[in-house]
């Protein structure tokens, strides 16, 4: 069987290709000898992550600039990637003669601009609008959809979520499920949208041996921590220099704060390390870890250099050597799950708040307009207290629940295709 699978982001953000791994696997395990093409925003750098997963990586049909940092690098790399017609042919080659394909899990169906979605938006929308157009079978694997601030996007998703060659759609967080609901469209639709935890749930390796950071001393507890760049979208430009300020000293706060009470070490995990700046959580880790030193001793505080291509597992065993996690990367919160590590989430869209709700962890999470130092210090030291009894009690059920859910519906969905491919 042949299989595309289209939007996967980078090996830069380790909790995309957690998603990436999840689904590759699923799909061999399920559907057995199966041929895998997949798309790549950044395929260079992805090609031993994926040869690694015996699949194929094509670089995708329209390029998207916030893959690359500076302006000369945005303008040669769109015009490189136009320019590579016959890479082109080869993924159009590729979807035609699919038997299935899948808009892969994650989040990249929203629009924050008023007027027109952005180059994201439209580099994922064309490759499904490929699919459809060749008359293939396609799936919506477990991801978020919206916000929409233009309603031209809103048209658009409509249009590939309803055209009659679509499978499933899988959401992985209730507001995404309303927000589709909500959707004028045709009936047909509405029974083929369903709820699926995200796929890094069901990550396929066991966790490996957790590996303590430089910074940890004896057997003094570890705060792993993971921040990221945010442009608080619904914000002025004043405001969101003080919201992003506010941010960052309420983490800063929060940290010290752990190191006074538990003389506790602090490691600094940048989950993603791209591809474009935004993306890269190493400028904010370094400005932590800057802050950090400046007020505790350095050999208290580990900033962690990760190679930019390492893969997930690599992150993983970081996160199982920390003893608590402060979470803004959603997916490093779904490593603490896997890890069997008590976290506060910091949630900076939607669907933080949505997947802590379906893990029945909403008091630990914090939305990140809400976040301060007082409110983040007091729940971390309540996770302190309440850590083994938390993770066996409730972390550990509820992971295992997400990951039986997300595995039963995807088994649900594809083993009909498989039987009539």
């Amino acid at each position: 069987m042949r299989v595309v699978l289209l939007n996967t982001h980078s090996v830069l953000n380790s909790g995309d290709a957690a998603i990436v791994v999840a689904e590759i696997e699923l799909l061999r395990e399920l559907l057995g000898d199966v041929q895998i093409t997949a798309t790549s925003r950044t395929p260079q750098q992805d090609a031993a992550f994926f040869r690694e997963l015996r699949a194929t990586v094509l670089p995708p049909l329209l390029p998207a600039p916030s893959v690359w940092r500076t302006v000369g690098e945005q303008l040669a790399g769109c015009m490189g990637n136009l320019a590579a017609l016959h890479m082109k042919r080869r993924l159009v080659h590729a979807i035609a003669r699919a038997d299935l394909v899948i808009s892969s899990g994650g989040g990249y169906f929203f629009s924050n601009r008023k007027l027109l979605p952005g180059p994201m938006f439209w580099q994922a929308y064309g490759h499904v609008f490929v699919a459809q157009r060749l008359g293939k079978r396609v799936l919506f694997a477990p991801q978020s959809f919206g916000p929409f601030a233009d309603p031209l996007s809103v048209k658009l998703v409509r249009r590939l979520l309803q055209h009659p060659r679509v499978v499933a759609v899988l959401v992985r967080e209730a507001s995404s499920l309303e927000l589709l609901r909500a959707l004028p469209a045709n009936a047909a639709l509405g029974k083929r949208i369903a709820l699926c935890p995200d796929l890094a749930f069901v990550f396929p390796s066991p966790v490996p041996s957790s590996v303590r950071p430089d910074g940890a001393r004896g057997r003094a507890p570890v705060l792993g921590v993971t921040v990221r760049e945010w442009s608080f979208p619904e914000c002025s430009a004043a405001e969101r220099d003080r919201k992003r300020a506010a941010y960052l000293h309420a983490v800063t706060e929060a940290c010290l704060a752990f190191h006074r009470s538990q003389q506790g070490s602090i490691c600094i995990l940048p989950q993603a390390r791209g591809p474009g700046r935004f993306e890269d959580d190493r400028a904010m880790a370094r400005e932590l870890h800057h802050r950090l030193v400046s007020a505790i001793p350095a050999a208290h505080v580990t900033l962690a250099e990760l190679a930019p291509d390492l893969p997930p597992q690599g992150v993983l065993r970081l996160v199982a050597g920390t003893d608590l996690l402060l979470a803004t990367r959603l997916h490093s919160a779904i490593f603490a799950c896997l890890a069997g590590r008590p976290f506060l989430a910091i949630g900076y869209q939607p669907k933080t708040a949505g997947i802590m709700s379906m893990l029945g962890l909403e008091d630990c999470s914090i939305p990140m307009g809400a976040v301060t130092a007082e409110r983040l210090t007091a729940t971390l030291q309540r996770l302190v207290l309440e850590g083994p009894s938390l993770v066996e009690r409730r972390i550990r059920p509820a992971t295992a629940r997400l990951a039986a859910q997300a595995r039963a519906t995807m088994t649900a969905v594809l083993l009909p295709l498989a039987a009539g491919r």
